[in-house]
């Protein structure tokens, strides 16, 4: 059975170009509908209920979000199509929000991860919430504001805001997201990939099993390189054995403080 996608992109020659590759390299999806504008993918995406969007950031004098915007229901993923790979802020907030996103020109290679990677991922059970997310991250200019998108088998997807994450442990394949008030969501995976995105929101790794947000650092122990949290104080969380991880993590922290002259 083959994955419905559409295509919406204002440039024929690029709604060409993607689609051909989408016939050539990606078996899984079939191109239900190719569309210049909103108004032909809201309908698109009604006909159709497709799977995967492929939805283009610029479109003539609107833009892909303002149809996510419009939309009061979905069921779809999102890999987004954009000409321009350096708008940081803008791919922080797609990457947290589980979105694809592939540049052009696009690449096979690139473009095969990303329709893969959403086919693993999807759950049309829990319907839009990767959107939802999406939509409040580009809305907001705070960056502990925005929403990181966790999954769990059993108790299904979750927005967790990114200021409420007080530390990530891993423990064997699980991800624990400890969070304020010491509630807590786990999910499957390693910590390496959610220190990846959560670095930029000032997230410091400091030793294998650790992932901290340096606004919830209640208490520095230097001679015994231990950290205490704010809302966990029980739990001892040595730092690494690496003197230069643990010394930028210290300058990250003091730089932080305002000392009395």
């Amino acid at each position: 059975m083959t994955t419905p996608v559409i295509i919406v992109d204002d440039m024929k020659t690029h709604q060409d170009a993607l689609k051909k590759k989408l016939d050539l390299y990606c078996n899984d999806v079939k191109v239900e509908a190719v569309c210049s504008n909103i108004a032909e993918a809201i309908a698109a995406i009604e006909a159709y209920k497709p799977m995967i969007v492929f939805l283009d950031i610029e479109l003539g004098t609107q833009n892909g979000f303002d149809l996510l915007k419009q939309l009061e229901e979905y069921s779809f993923r999102v890999i987004f199509v954009s000409a321009h790979s350096s708008q940081e802020n803008l791919l922080r907030a797609i990457k947290v929000s589980a979105a694809g996103f592939v540049t052009k020109p696009i690449d096979k290679d690139e473009l095969v991860l990303s329709v893969q990677k959403v086919l693993k991922d999807f759950n049309k059970d829990i319907p839009g919430s990767h959107i939802k997310t999406l939509v409040h991250n580009l809305s907001t200019s705070l960056p502990q504001s925005q929403m990181i998108l966790i999954s769990n088998k059993t108790a299904g997807e979750k927005q967790i805001r990114i200021g409420d994450i007080v530390f990530c442990e891993s423990e064997n394949t699980k991800v624990h997201f400890r969070l304020i008030h010491q509630r807590s969501f786990s999910t499957t995976g390693s910590l390496s990939g959610y220190e990846e995105l959560l670095q930029p929101y000032e997230f410091y790794r400091i030793q294998r099993s650790y992932l901290v947000n340096i606004n919830y650092v209640d208490r520095v122990i230097r001679h015994q390189k231990d950290i205490i949290m704010q809302y966990y104080p029980a739990i001892e969380m040595s730092a690494s054995r690496d003197k230069e991880l643990w010394n930028n993590f210290l300058s990250a922290w003091e730089n932080r403080a305002i000392r009395p002259s």
